[in-house]
Protein backbone atom coordinates (compact mmCIF):
# COMPACT_ATOMS: atom_id res chain seq x y z
CA UNK A 1 0.00 0.00 0.00
CA UNK A 2 3.18 2.20 0.38
CA UNK A 3 3.60 4.57 -2.74
CA UNK A 4 6.11 4.78 -5.45
CA UNK A 5 7.14 8.68 -4.11
CA UNK A 6 7.40 8.19 -0.54
CA UNK A 7 8.60 5.42 2.06
CA UNK A 8 6.39 6.97 5.40
CA UNK A 9 3.77 4.18 5.73
CA UNK A 10 6.35 1.21 5.30
CA UNK A 11 8.46 3.14 7.31
CA UNK A 12 5.46 3.39 10.11
CA UNK A 13 4.80 0.20 9.58
CA UNK A 14 7.94 -1.36 10.28
CA UNK A 15 8.66 1.04 13.25
CA UNK A 16 5.31 0.04 14.92
CA UNK A 17 6.07 -3.56 14.27
CA UNK A 18 5.72 -4.97 17.92
CA UNK A 19 5.81 -2.09 19.61
CA UNK A 20 3.97 -2.21 22.82
CA UNK A 21 1.56 1.00 23.70
CA UNK A 22 1.74 3.15 26.97
CA UNK A 23 -2.46 2.37 28.09
CA UNK A 24 -3.74 4.49 30.74
CA UNK A 25 -6.28 2.87 33.12
CA UNK A 26 -7.56 5.89 34.70
CA UNK A 27 -11.66 4.58 35.64
CA UNK A 28 -12.33 8.46 36.21
CA UNK A 29 -12.12 9.07 32.60
CA UNK A 30 -14.01 8.12 29.48
CA UNK A 31 -12.61 6.26 27.10
CA UNK A 32 -12.92 6.71 23.38
CA UNK A 33 -11.40 5.36 20.34
CA UNK A 34 -9.64 7.03 17.48
CA UNK A 35 -8.43 5.46 13.84
CA UNK A 36 -5.57 7.13 11.96
CA UNK A 37 -6.17 5.76 8.23
CA UNK A 38 -3.19 6.29 6.21
CA UNK A 39 -3.32 5.41 2.22
CA UNK A 40 -1.28 5.61 -0.92
CA UNK A 41 -2.67 8.26 -3.29
CA UNK A 42 -0.98 9.48 -6.75
CA UNK A 43 2.59 7.77 -5.33
CA UNK A 44 2.76 9.86 -2.16
CA UNK A 45 1.17 8.35 1.17
CA UNK A 46 -1.39 10.89 2.73
CA UNK A 47 -3.14 10.59 6.31
CA UNK A 48 -7.10 11.00 6.65
CA UNK A 49 -8.60 13.77 8.76
CA UNK A 50 -12.13 14.77 9.70
CA UNK A 51 -13.22 18.44 10.01
CA UNK A 52 -16.10 18.12 12.66
CA UNK A 53 -19.29 19.49 11.90
CA UNK A 54 -20.86 22.39 13.96
CA UNK A 55 -23.72 20.12 15.20
CA UNK A 56 -21.32 17.61 17.17
CA UNK A 57 -21.72 18.35 21.07
CA UNK A 58 -17.85 18.71 21.53
CA UNK A 59 -15.31 20.01 19.72
CA UNK A 60 -17.55 21.74 16.83
CA UNK A 61 -15.48 22.63 13.48
CA UNK A 62 -11.97 21.33 15.03
CA UNK A 63 -9.57 19.13 12.96
CA UNK A 64 -9.55 15.23 14.38
CA UNK A 65 -9.11 11.92 13.38
CA UNK A 66 -12.46 9.38 12.98
CA UNK A 67 -13.58 8.10 16.47
CA UNK A 68 -15.73 8.52 19.12
CA UNK A 69 -16.79 7.04 22.92
CA UNK A 70 -16.62 3.47 23.80
CA UNK A 71 -20.06 1.95 24.44
CA UNK A 72 -20.71 -1.66 26.06
CA UNK A 73 -21.23 -3.09 22.44
CA UNK A 74 -17.86 -2.88 21.43
CA UNK A 75 -15.27 -5.92 22.94
CA UNK A 76 -12.62 -3.88 22.52
CA UNK A 77 -11.28 -0.36 21.62
CA UNK A 78 -10.17 -1.01 18.51
CA UNK A 79 -14.08 -2.10 17.90
CA UNK A 80 -14.61 1.17 19.19
CA UNK A 81 -12.59 2.88 16.36
CA UNK A 82 -13.64 0.66 13.40
CA UNK A 83 -17.25 1.46 14.26
CA UNK A 84 -16.70 5.02 14.28
CA UNK A 85 -14.95 5.11 11.22
CA UNK A 86 -17.80 3.30 9.39
CA UNK A 87 -20.49 5.61 11.09
CA UNK A 88 -18.85 9.06 10.64
CA UNK A 89 -17.42 8.82 7.40
CA UNK A 90 -19.14 5.59 5.85
CA UNK A 91 -15.26 3.13 5.33
CA UNK A 92 -16.20 -0.39 6.71
CA UNK A 93 -14.01 -2.32 9.21
CA UNK A 94 -13.16 -4.82 6.37
CA UNK A 95 -11.57 -2.62 4.48
CA UNK A 96 -9.41 -1.08 6.95
CA UNK A 97 -5.77 -3.16 7.70
CA UNK A 98 -5.25 -2.43 11.43
CA UNK A 99 -0.92 -2.40 11.73
CA UNK A 100 -0.60 -0.61 15.07
CA UNK A 101 -1.54 0.51 18.65
CA UNK A 102 0.48 4.29 19.83
CA UNK A 103 -0.09 4.89 23.32
CA UNK A 104 -3.07 6.57 24.73
CA UNK A 105 -3.54 10.44 24.84
CA UNK A 106 -5.41 12.05 27.61
CA UNK A 107 -7.50 15.32 27.17
CA UNK A 108 -7.17 17.80 29.92
CA UNK A 109 -10.64 19.58 29.26
CA UNK A 110 -13.24 16.86 28.22
CA UNK A 111 -11.83 14.03 30.53
CA UNK A 112 -10.85 11.49 28.09
CA UNK A 113 -8.34 8.86 27.76
CA UNK A 114 -8.39 8.01 23.48
CA UNK A 115 -7.15 4.43 22.59
CA UNK A 116 -5.14 5.65 18.94
CA UNK A 117 -4.90 2.95 16.44
CA UNK A 118 -3.06 3.18 13.10
CA UNK A 119 -4.62 1.85 10.18
CA UNK A 120 -4.22 1.44 5.86
CA UNK A 121 -6.82 1.56 3.63
CA UNK A 122 -6.77 1.52 0.00
CA UNK A 123 -7.32 4.39 -2.69
CA UNK A 124 -9.91 5.28 -3.68
CA UNK A 125 -11.66 4.29 -0.88
CA UNK A 126 -15.27 6.17 -1.48
CA UNK A 127 -16.68 7.99 1.64
CA UNK A 128 -19.78 8.60 2.98
CA UNK A 129 -19.94 11.34 5.27
CA UNK A 130 -22.42 11.71 8.33
CA UNK A 131 -23.10 14.97 7.68
CA UNK A 132 -24.24 15.27 11.47
CA UNK A 133 -20.89 14.26 12.82
CA UNK A 134 -18.66 15.52 9.46
CA UNK A 135 -18.50 18.73 7.30
CA UNK A 136 -15.56 17.32 5.33
CA UNK A 137 -12.21 15.41 5.11
CA UNK A 138 -9.12 16.33 4.63
CA UNK A 139 -6.66 14.07 2.69
CA UNK A 140 -3.05 15.59 3.71
CA UNK A 141 -0.11 14.30 2.32
CA UNK A 142 2.06 13.23 5.67
CA UNK A 143 5.64 14.97 3.85
CA UNK A 144 3.26 17.69 3.97
CA UNK A 145 2.14 17.25 7.94
CA UNK A 146 5.31 16.25 8.89
CA UNK A 147 7.79 19.42 7.44
CA UNK A 148 9.05 21.20 10.34
CA UNK A 149 7.93 24.33 8.95
CA UNK A 150 4.10 23.09 10.02
CA UNK A 151 4.36 22.18 13.31
CA UNK A 152 4.11 24.97 16.17
CA UNK A 153 5.49 24.23 20.00
CA UNK A 154 4.33 26.18 23.16
CA UNK A 155 4.64 25.52 26.80
CA UNK A 156 1.66 26.03 29.20
CA UNK A 157 0.75 25.46 32.57
CA UNK A 158 -1.09 22.89 33.54
CA UNK A 159 -1.53 21.61 37.06
CA UNK A 160 1.29 23.83 38.49
CA UNK A 161 3.57 22.17 35.51
CA UNK A 162 5.04 23.32 32.72
CA UNK A 163 3.94 21.17 29.63
CA UNK A 164 4.90 21.05 26.00
CA UNK A 165 1.96 21.38 23.34
CA UNK A 166 1.61 20.97 19.93
CA UNK A 167 -0.22 22.36 16.75
CA UNK A 168 -0.03 21.90 12.83
CA UNK A 169 -0.64 24.70 10.47
CA UNK A 170 -2.27 22.85 7.22
CA UNK A 171 -3.62 25.55 5.05
CA UNK A 172 -6.26 27.57 6.28
CA UNK A 173 -6.58 24.62 9.36
CA UNK A 174 -5.37 24.46 13.15
CA UNK A 175 -4.75 20.85 14.28
CA UNK A 176 -4.26 21.18 17.57
CA UNK A 177 -5.04 19.72 21.35
CA UNK A 178 -5.32 15.79 21.14
CA UNK A 179 -4.97 14.85 17.26
CA UNK A 180 -2.15 17.09 17.46
CA UNK A 181 -0.81 14.97 20.20
CA UNK A 182 -1.12 12.04 18.53
CA UNK A 183 0.16 13.13 15.17
CA UNK A 184 3.31 14.24 16.95
CA UNK A 185 3.77 10.36 18.41
CA UNK A 186 3.49 9.27 14.49
CA UNK A 187 5.90 11.45 13.52
CA UNK A 188 8.22 10.32 16.48
CA UNK A 189 8.06 6.79 15.46
CA UNK A 190 8.42 7.65 11.84
CA UNK A 191 11.65 9.86 12.57
CA UNK A 192 13.02 7.22 14.91
CA UNK A 193 12.82 4.65 12.62
CA UNK A 194 14.53 6.73 9.67
CA UNK A 195 17.10 7.86 12.21
CA UNK A 196 18.05 3.81 12.86
CA UNK A 197 18.03 3.20 8.98
CA UNK A 198 20.65 5.27 7.96
CA UNK A 199 22.72 4.99 11.17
Amino acid sequence: MNGMGDNYISTLRRALSGSTPKENHDQSRVRASVMILLFEKDGYDHVLLNVRSDTVVQHKGEIAFPGGVYNDDDVVFVQTALREVHEEIGIKSDKIRVIAQLDDVRTNTTNFVISVFVGEIRYPYYPCLNPLEVADILEIPIKQLFDPNCIREEIRWIDSMPQKRYSYGIGQYLIHGATANMIKQLQECYMNSDVEMKS
